[in-house]
């Protein structure tokens, strides 16, 4: 593997953990914006978790 591969597959793996990591984290607030939901939040709140503008 010559350098140019090495750096191509090194930035591959960091796009994919990036992804990974998004993914996650999107994962996390769609979670949290159904249970606001069945508690009977406010439909705003709702959103801004889904924005991740809550900082709760």
């Amino acid at each position: 593997m010559d350098r140019r591969q090495y750096f191509a597959r090194m930035q591959t793996a960091n796009q994919l953990r990036s992804e990974h990591e998004f993914s996650n984290e999107l994962l996390g607030r769609i979670r949290k914006a159904i249970e606001l939901l069945r508690m009977g939040a406010d439909v705003e709140q709702v959103v801004n978790v889904l924005e991740g503008k809550d900082t709760n």
